[in-house]
């Protein structure tokens, strides 16, 4: 994952990625499961994304990214899912 670089006075802040569970994103594609969806995310607290934060859903393991466009944010799920 990549680290994150902040520089605030003198001070040099490294940012690691941390992962959040939400239910608030659009249910997985593959399996309809909507609860605890795993977002990686520079989000300080989870509530507000970023476009292309990785996704992946706890049931079946489909992946995603976020996209966002200032007022929401969703998944873009994996089409090319195989059984």
């Amino acid at each position: 994952m990549n680290r994150l670089l902040f520089q605030s006075g003198n001070k040099t802040i490294l940012w690691e990625p941390s992962l959040y569970r939400v239910d608030w994103l659009n249910a997985c594609e593959h399996c309809q499961c909507s609860k605890g969806i795993e977002v990686t995310s520079r989000s300080l607290s989870g509530t507000y994304l970023y476009a292309g934060d990785a996704v992946k859903c706890p049931q079946c393991g489909n992946q995603g990214v976020i996209d966002a466009d200032g007022d929401g944010a969703w998944v873009e799920w994996d089409t090319e899912w195989e059984d």
